[in-house]
């Protein structure tokens, strides 16, 4: 239960799924619950998807293309650090790659948003994808990841199909500002 709740929690923090919110309340304001609640169901499937894919073929990827185990983890800790970076100084979007001019036109005017950019890379990111590389290597227990793996992808699922209510609750007691 313990290394659940550490693999959890790592990728929880990788992922996160709170930074996803406000992305897809910005574009699907126009649309009702039930299309929002799809986007979010459909967003969750493909981001388990993602990572059961990652987790199992991820290093037979890395053979193919020759790259060490110990690499990935160095690139992978990099691009964390670096996300928490543009976390602390608030440049997050745009260490994204969110502000690009080209990238909103293409947002704004994409009609299926659930598997990008919401599943990738917002969610199932570089450094989602290679903490689970990693842990292919550390974990043997098939059904504890597929547990892991499922219980993350509900979790992602609920902040993404409250997200709305999550905005709105924020907007009325003054958590945002316009």
């Amino acid at each position: 239960m313990t290394l659940f709740l550490i693999s959890f929690g790592a990728l929880f923090s990788v992922m996160n799924p709170l930074g996803t919110v406000p992305v897809l309340v910005g574009l699907t304001q126009d649309l009702d619950q039930n299309a929002r609640a799809l986007i979010a169901l459909r967003a969750a499937i493909n981001v388990f998807i993602i990572l059961i894919l990652s987790f199992f073929l991820g290093q037979y990827l890395l053979s193919f293309f020759g790259i060490s185990l110990v690499s990935l983890k160095i690139a992978g800790g990099l691009i964390i650090a670096s996300s928490g970076f543009a976390l602390l100084t608030g440049k997050f979007n745009e260490h994204k790659g969110l502000e690009k001019r080209k990238v909103k036109i293409d947002m704004a005017t994409r009609s299926a948003i659930s598997l990008t950019p919401l599943a990738i890379p917002m969610l199932a990111g570089p450094g989602t994808i290679s903490l689970l590389i990693a842990y292919n290597q550390e974990y043997t227990g098939t059904n504890e990841v597929i547990v892991l793996l499922c219980s993350d992808a509900f979790h992602n699922h609920l902040h993404l199909f409250y997200s709305q209510k999550f905005t709105l609750d924020c907007e009325n007691n003054g958590c945002i500002r316009n």
